[in-house]
C-alpha cells in the first residue's frame, strides 16, 4: 500500500459553473477554448453566446446539439449513454445516440456526429463541457413522466427514478479519466444548519444539495456591481455553495479565467 507521498495524483478536473441566467457562465467556459479543445454537448441551444468568442477560439469547440424539449426528452438518454463511454454517432435531427431513423439515411455521416468518449480518445486532448446539467434534470423529470399527462403529480418512486438517472450521469463523470466542465443554475435549498442556501441545480433539492460532491471544483457566477462576478473558494460566502479542490480563487482575479483550474495541460 503506497502513501500519499507515492501514490500518483489525479490530474483531470471536475468543474461545475453555476448560477443565475445570463451572467456569462457560458463564456467564461467557452474562454478556455482560447487554449483547449473543447467537446461541447449544447442540451438548451445556449451557444449561440459562443460566438462572442474569436475566430480562433470558436475553432477549438467541437459543438454538438441535442434538441431536448418536453415532448421529446432526449438528453437524458443520449448522456446516459455518452458518459458511460459509448461509441457512436448523434443525428443532428433528434440528438439520439445511433438514432434507429437516421442510420437509414444514405448519407448519415453528413448529418450526425461521431463521438468516441472512450478514455484514450480523450484524455488530454478534449475538456468535455456540458450546458446544462439545469436542462438534463429537465430531461429526466420529463422523460419519467412520459405518456402520463401534463397534470401528473410525481410519487416518491419517481423522485426516486429522478435521482438514480441524474447520478448515472454524474457518477460517471465522477470517474471519467478526462477533464470536463458542467453548467448549471441556482437553487434555494434549507442547509444542514437550518439556514437558506444557494446550490447548483441537478435534480431535488436533497439531490442539489449533494451534487457538489462529484466535483473537484465548483465556480458560482453572478453579476455584482454591474459586472460579472466569479467565485470558487470555500470560504467565499456561507449562503453560496462553492469550493476548489486546487484552492483557486476566482473572486481574488482581475480577469476570472477556468484555466487555473486546467495548468496541468499546458505543462
Amino acid at each position: 500500500m503506497a502513501t500519499l507521498t507515492k501514490a500518483t495524483r489525479q490530474l483531470t478536473k471536475r468543474v461545475l459553473v453555476y448560477g443565475p441566467p445570463k451572467v456569462g457562465k457560458s463564456l467564461l467556459v467557452g474562454g478556455l477554448a482560447k487554449t483547449h479543445k473543447l467537446l461541447w454537448f449544447d442540451l438548451e441551444a445556449g451557444s449561440d453566446v459562443l460566438y462572442q468568442l474569436p475566430v480562433e477560439a470558436q475553432a477549438n469547440i467541437e459543438l454538438i446539439k441535442i434538441p431536448d424539449r418536453r415532448s421529446d426528452p432526449i438528453a437524458i438518454d443520449t448522456m446516459l449513454k455518452v458518459m458511460k463511454r459509448a461509441k457512436g454517432e448523434i443525428c443532428h435531427q433528434h440528438g439520439k445516440f445511433r438514432c434507429p431513423v437516421c442510420t437509414k439515411l444514405p448519407n448519415y455521416s453528413d448529418v450526425s456526429d461521431v463521438v468516441d468518449m472512450q478514455e484514450q480518445n480523450l484524455t488530454n486532448k478534449y475538456i468535455v463541457v456540458m450546458d446544462s446539467l439545469t436542462q438534463l434534470r429537465s430531461s429526466a423529470i420529463a422523460y419519467i413522466g412520459r405518456g402520463k399527462g401534463d397534470d401528473y403529480k410525481f410519487e416518491f418512486s419517481d423522485w426516486a427514478k429522478l435521482g438514480a438517472l441524474m447520478d448515472g450521469v454524474l457518477s460517471e463523470a465522477q470517474a471519467a479519466n478526462y477533464d470536463l466542465v458542467f453548467i448549471s443554475h441556482e437553487d434555494m435549498v434549507d442547509a444542514i444548519d437550518g439556514k437558506e442556501q444557494i446550490v447548483p441545480v441537478s435534480g431535488t433539492r436533497n439531490f442539489s444539495r449533494s451534487t457538489s460532491k462529484y466535483f473537484t471544483d465548483v465556480v458560482y457566477a453572478e453579476v455584482k456591481n454591474n459586472k460579472h462576478h466569479f467565485a470558487s473558494s470555500t470560504t467565499y460566502q456561507n449562503k453560496i455553495q462553492t469550493g476548489s479542490r486546487s484552492d483557486i480563487k476566482l473572486e481574488d482575479m482581475g480577469t476570472p479565467s477556468l484555466l487555473p483550474f486546467f495548468a496541468h495541460r499546458l505543462s
